[in-house]
């Protein structure tokens, strides 16, 4: 028989903890707690940065221009420019001091140096086929071999059902080479978004065909009128089931964009994303509506063709989120120069030329109505008509590393609500590209989003110097392990002040897991009191979570935020859980 220890160590797990380390982010830390409290207000000070490219009338990108040359407007309201600069080749470059003599007021700041930019490739394989992918990789490939952008400065990333990391940011040439070269090998992971459409207009033109046949056999009687009569009210859910499931596939690509956007948060300076796609539709099913009235025009306007407009609100929220994130969508549509959709034996019984044309126009703007959405609002290009991208790419290298940056200071804090961004460039003749707005966010958004670049990318942000440990893991109650998380952190880190029960120190500590194998994790957020005269007597903060995770690998990500300061810490590390069940039988 066993004895009572080996049994309890048969129950237990044994953990292992490797932490990552990564160099820090951004650096500074508060002194230990003075001897006079005089702290009475939290100051968080938040700068809009707003990433502007200008062009003159033939597309031309403009240089030399000052903040003076510059107008911001939010949400129709002129602010003023808290900071400028003007980005070449990723160097600060001071304006060029203006010939006229008359006293002018001094420039705003000029942010030196500028944070880095950022390359994200996201290839999107619910709207993607392989040949565009393939097609899309070989430029993309050539690009990165010239060394435009530095390779550990690139993430990879696809996208089905599931959102994936191929390669990610601290990656060598060779290792993103390698990456692409699997990608594009990959099986189709993709949801027939192709297959789809052309079944939804075989089976149109099967049910013109039999409202045709059907009316030829009923004399006496308008045949156009007949056929409509019968051919609408049978097209009309063939549309709509088309519409549905192309709604749910395109919600699932948004929601994946939009993780990706908070994910983002923590990594500095410009985030490129070349979002790689064959189509991305915002109002599914338009074209098909085209299709059906063409063939039968008296019905054009029934109420019965009103699609759902969901997906509006679902671009906007995804491109406000992304501007906030300072993330700008390239919109890559990697089918490049199509042919006519239907062709041979796909145009039987179509009498008309027209309405072929028709429906391909239709079908080319629906295509890309979504893929320019994401683009044009967050000061991103898209694209469209060429099956060479290796000239876009680079283009993209340079406006990366060549733009102007403005910031403003908002007229509010963290309200959760949209605000409209507009530039204007007081010369007429010239253009300026930049996002269009942002939502706003509280500090407990932003804590959770930055978290995100934690768990995900292993971003490190520590200017509290926290620490992680590990306590003894027991079995849970819904099957999982509890694996008790110690948080520490040096009590002169933190800042104390004064309240009702005395000094006391007030710590929002959030906790992000991520399973490797599955993908899956948990979510917790407590807030802490710490008491002063407790603190004192200690080096160290212990802060406990208790987590329960299944056996395996996973990532975990701690964000502890001193809500006097506003003063965070983001740390990351691996835990590797091993379950032991007890023995069958065991006496």
């Amino acid at each position: 028989m066993r004895g009572e220890d080996q049994m309890r160590r048969e129950l237990l797990t044994r953990v292992t903890i490797s932490l990552f380390v990564w160099t820090a982010l951004a650096g500074g830390a508060q002194e230990g707690p003075p001897d006079d409290y005089l702290f009475s207000e939290v100051i968080d000070v938040r700068l809009v940065n707003v990433e502007v490219w200008v062009t003159d009338a033939k597309g031309t990108p403009v240089s030399g221009l000052s903040a003076a040359d510059f107008e911001i407007l939010e949400d129709g309201r002129p602010v003023e420019i808290s900071y400028f600069a003007e980005i070449r080749e990723s160097v600060p470059v001071a304006p060029t001091p203006a010939v006229d003599a008359r006293e002018v007021p001094p420039a705003p700041q000029i942010a030196v140096p500028p944070d880095p930019s950022h390359l994200v490739v996201y290839f999107d394989e619910l709207h993607l086929s392989p040949a565009g992918r393939r097609r899309a990789i070989k430029d993309l490939s050539n690009f990165l071999v010239d060394r435009k952008v530095p390779s550990e400065r690139v993430l990879i990333l696809s996208q089905d059902r599931d959102l994936r990391t191929e390669a990610t940011f601290g990656s060598t040439w060779g290792e993103l080479d390698a990456t692409l070269e699997r990608v594009a090998k990959a099986l189709p992971r993709g949801g027939g978004r192709e297959a789809q459409k052309r079944l939804a207009i075989r089976n149109l033109q099967d049910t013109w065909k039999w409202a045709r046949e059907v009316a030829a056999s009923r004399p006496g009687s308008d045949a156009g009128e007949a056929i409509c009569d019968l051919f609408v009210p049978r097209a009309v859910p063939e549309v709509e089931i088309y519409a549905a499931e192309s709604r749910e596939r395109i919600a699932v690509t948004l929601d994946h964009l939009g993780s990706t956007a908070a994910f983002l948060t923590g990594v500095p300076g410009v985030k490129t994303l070349i979002y790689v796609s064959d189509a991305l539709e915002r109002a599914p099913g338009t074209d098909l509506i085209k299709f059906v009235s063409d063939l039968c025009p008296v019905n054009t306007n029934t109420p019965m063709f009103l699609l759902s407009d969901e997906l509006s609100q679902e671009f906007r929220r995804l491109t406000r989120h992304a501007n906030a994130n300072r993330v700008t969508i390239y919109s890559l549509q990697a089918s490049g120069l199509a042919g006519n959709f239907l062709i041979g034996a796909e145009q039987a019984g179509l009498e008309s030329p027209g309405i072929l044309g028709s429906f391909d126009v239709a079908l080319r703007m629906s295509e890309r109505e979504g893929l320019s959405t994401l683009a044009a609002e967050t000061g991103g290009r898209t694209i469209f008509n060429t099956n060479n991208f290796e000239d876009d790419f680079r283009q993209i290298a340079l406006e990366m590393s060549s733009y102007y940056s403005l910031a403003y200071e908002p007229p509010h804090r963290g309200d959760e609500r949209e605000h409209e961004i507009e530039v204007r460039v007081k010369s007429k003749n010239l253009r300026a590209r930049h996002r269009r707005g942002y939502r706003d966010k509280n500090p407990d958004v932003r804590m959770t989003e930055r978290l995100q670049g934690a768990v995900y990318l292993g971003l490190v942000d520590n200017p509290l110097d926290v620490r992680l440990g590990a306590g003894t893991v027991s079995g849970g109650a819904k099957g999982g392990m509890i694996f008790p998380l110690h948080i520490l952190l040096p009590a002169d880190k933190i800042v104390f002040l004064p309240q009702d029960e005395g000094v006391v120190a007030q710590l929002s500590v959030q906790v992000s897991t991520r399973n490797t194998q599955d993908q899956k994790g948990i979510f917790d957020h407590r807030a802490y009191r710490i008491n002063w005269k407790t603190a004192s007597d200690q080096e160290l903060v212990s802060l406990a979570v208790d987590l329960e995770v299944p056996p395996g690998v996973h990532l975990v990500a701690v964000g502890v935020r001193d809500d006097a300061t506003r003063e965070t810490s983001f740390v990351s590390t691996t835990v590797e859980v091993h379950g032991v069940a007890p023995a069958s039988g065991a006496g």
